[in-house]
């Protein structure tokens, strides 16, 4: 797995990882892509590259979107906290939780504000990933039925 990003203010420190399968994406031009297409927007490079694994959830991204699938939080201090031993087993239980997340090819977003000691991990899935467990879940939806009766209007 693979760390190609990290910024750091003194406000927040900013960590994205992402799989391995996702750095041969980003290699293959999805990057410049965003440079030379600068009035293109979000759906445009889903539309570019969703149909390249992880290609969808790249391009969120990479143009901040704003609404990740899932959030995480902890406190800083939980790392502080507790001997010396008690603090390794920690960090090393949460770096094996984000090693799994990323063999199942969710890309990890990590914000830690200094100014109340939480850190945030936001994680991004491909569209692939969400349908595969909504039907674990068997997630239903219902039909909007407004526009049920707007196709039966066509059809006659």
């Amino acid at each position: 797995m693979s760390e190609p990003s990290q910024a750091s203010t003194s406000e927040e420190v900013h960590k994205i990882s992402v799989p391995e399968e996702a750095i041969e994406v980003i290699e293959e031009g999805m990057k410049e892509w965003v440079k030379d297409h600068p009035n293109e927007g979000l759906f445009e490079c889903i539309e570019e590259f969703g149909i390249r694994r992880l290609g969808d959830a790249l391009a969120k991204v990479l143009y901040n979107y704003p609404f990740p699938d899932f959030i995480i939080t902890y406190s800083d201090s939980d790392l502080k906290e507790g001997s010396q031993p008690i603090r390794q087993k920690r960090n090393q239980r949460r770096r094996n939780f984000e090693r799994l997340l990323l063999k199942t090819g969710l890309i990890i977003e990590q914000e830690q504000d200094a100014a109340s000691e939480n850190v945030y991990i936001k994680l991004y899935a491909p569209f692939e990933k969400l349908c595969e467990q909504a039907e674990v879940i068997k997630l239903r939806m219902r039909l909007d039925t407004t526009n049920m009766k707007e196709l039966k209007e066509l059809e006659e």
